[in-house]
């Protein structure tokens, strides 16, 4: 075998580069145990895409390789192992810090890991934070107690050693800072800032309370950050919240944001969505979700903002207005914004009472060419207007996602038979790859419709009439399906769906997830029978079924007896 060191830098280079592409974190950890020369390499790229691991999202039981990761992290912040690992990192989500502490803190299987994290020894004793009103670190006995940590405060402490060390070592070294993506549930609005300068490489910010987003925090982006890009925010509560994100994306440069994601609820207004038309050139990605009815009311002035690829319009379900009382052009304004977004290729609007009639011209339009459509929580509108806009839905013959849910997010509020233009419009977009119906009332007649307009299919949901075996036969015909989502009411055979399961093709359909929600009780599979339909789906389709049973006997039955009891 050739030694290591004959091999070429370069070459070792490449191959833990590509390892590294295909996140193959098991080999790279083997190549690091190679050699010095090769494990600094290797660890490198580990580290550079750690965030991409199941460990570091706390997506896998092993608590212990999750909290190793992070205190190789904290520990290289104070130089205390061979190699800095927190340098090489280039996304440091604070956040899942916090999910790993709440694991180790408030599980008494854990206890072994919180005395492994935070030790005397080695020097992470330093980065405790006890709760308000303890005043030191817990003795072992308070440590079995589950005695209390502030994860917030601790978390900060530890991102404020990791940013520093980061920072340093580059200055040191004259390299550049390689973290690129900031995340955190709540960073102190005095500390953001400071964070935020220490990382010249900073491009995107993802926060779970918004409201530390200051004019401070804009400005030190625009002095340290050129390349900043994306904003993504959980929640923004504050009777300021309006004015100080409008302050903060005046203070970046202008044109420079791509991505601006606000998810849930929010206290912005007219001021802040002025404040975007400063980016209205590079805006490509804009959601914004649970909005009030005051900025559902200015949604007009962002009519500058035509250089969008992603729209998302999301009304506060408690704050839903009728924009069409609200004045004389309004929907027709922010219409034509839509219509102008001529790279507009997907549009969601979710809760939007007047929805129907903003897409109803827009959809007309020949310069929108929409690959993802999706109208949920929308209210009813005269019979010329539902049928103006689903007769323009079939205009979209570029259409690939397509979801459909009615008022109330129930079947009832959406009826397809009772829309003849949607049933047609749908049929006509050949390229569906996924159909979402799951809050729309569909009939197995509109179901066997759509099947056979829409062989592409590869995704496909739906709730409405009750369904039997008939429709799993139309479904059969499906060769690309690969996810499949049964909301209604289903009377399902045994027979009737082995032999679906056994047509289905190992190779096209290979991890297909089948998921039938509501099976009758009266016509629950036996054991044996869900359990060859479990092995048959894992072992020759690598994918999964799950059946779900809406008014089971058995169940009914043992409550029933032990009421009695």
């Amino acid at each position: 075998m050739m030694p290591s060191s004959a091999l070429p830098q370069e070459i070792v280079l490449l191959v833990c580069q590509a390892l590294a592409v295909q996140n193959d974190f098991s080999t790279l950890f083997r190549c690091s145990l190679v050699s010095r020369r090769v494990a600094s390499i290797a660890l490198e790229q580990l580290y550079s895409t750690q965030e991409l691991s199941s460990i570091s999202a706390g997506e896998t039981v092993n608590t212990q390789a999750w909290a190793r990761l992070w205190k190789s992290i904290i520990r290289s912040s104070i130089g205390k192992t061979a190699y800095p690992y927190c340098t090489y990192v280039r996304a440091l989500y604070c956040g899942h810090f916090e999910e790993l502490l709440d694991a180790l803190w408030t599980k008494p299987e854990n206890e072994h890991l919180r005395s492994f994290l935070i030790n005397a020894n080695d020097d992470t004793e330093q980065f405790f934070v006890a709760r308000e009103g303890q005043l030191k670190r817990p003795t072992r006995k308070q440590s079995t107690q589950l005695a209390g940590i502030d994860f917030q405060a601790f978390t900060v402490k530890c991102g404020d050693f990791v940013t520093k060390r980061i920072r340093e070592v580059a200055d040191q070294t004259e390299t550049a800072v390689a973290l690129a993506h900031l995340e955190g549930n709540h960073i102190p609005v005095d500390v953001l800032p400071n964070w935020i300068s220490r990382l010249p490489a900073l491009t995107s910010l993802r926060l779970r309370d918004g409201s530390v987003l200051t004019a401070e925090a804009g400005r030190a982006i625009f002095e340290s950050c050129p390349r900043f890009s994306e904003l993504t925010v959980h929640y923004y509560r504050s009777s300021s919240a309006d004015d100080d994100m409008a302050s903060f994306l005046q203070n970046l440069r202008q044109n420079t944001l791509q991505r601006f994601e606000l998810i849930s609820l929010n206290d912005i207004g007219e001021r802040t969505l002025t404040a975007l038309n400063g980016h209205a050139e590079s805006l490509r990605f804009l959601s914004l979700g649970s909005l009030s009815a005051q900025a559902m009311k200015s949604l007009n002035v962002l009519s500058d903002c035509t250089a969008l690829e992603f729209l998302e319009i999301e009304n506060a379900l408690h704050e839903r207005v009728d924009l069409k009382t609200y004045s004389a052009g309004y929907l027709k304004e922010v219409s034509a914004w839509v219509q102008s977004c001529q790279n507009l290729r997907g549009l969601r609007f979710s809760q939007v009472q007047d929805a129907l009639l903003i897409i109803k011209e827009a959809l007309n339009a020949p310069t929108l060419k929409l690959s993802i459509l999706s109208l949920e929580g929308f209210g009813s509108q005269d019979q010329q207007d539902t049928s103006s806009a689903w007769a323009a839905l079939g205009v979209q013959e570029n259409l690939e996602d397509l979801t459909l849910g009615g008022q109330d997010r129930t079947p009832d509020g959406l009826v397809i038979h009772e829309n003849p233009p949607l049933a047609e419009s749908i049929c006509r977009l050949h390229n569906l790859k996924c159909l979402n119906l799951n809050q729309a009332y569909v009939r197995m007649a509109d179901l066997k419709q759509f099947v056979g307009a829409l062989p592409n299919l590869t995704e496909l949901r739906f709730g409405g009439e009750w369904m039997d075996d008939d429709v799993l036969e139309s479904l059969g015909s499906l060769r690309y399906l690969n996810q499949l989502s049964v909301n209604s009411i289903s009377i399902f055979t045994w027979e009737a769906l082995r032999e679906f399961a056994m047509k289905l093709d190992p190779v096209h359909q290979q991890g297909i997830v089948i998921d039938i929600n509501n099976q009758l009780g009266a016509y629950k599979f036996g054991i044996g029978e869900t359990t060859f339909l479990s092995n048959y789906f894992a072992d020759t389709l690598k994918g999964s079924i799950e059946i779900e049973y809406y008014y089971d006997p058995g169940e009914h039955d043992s409550d029933t007896s032990s009421a009695s009891d």
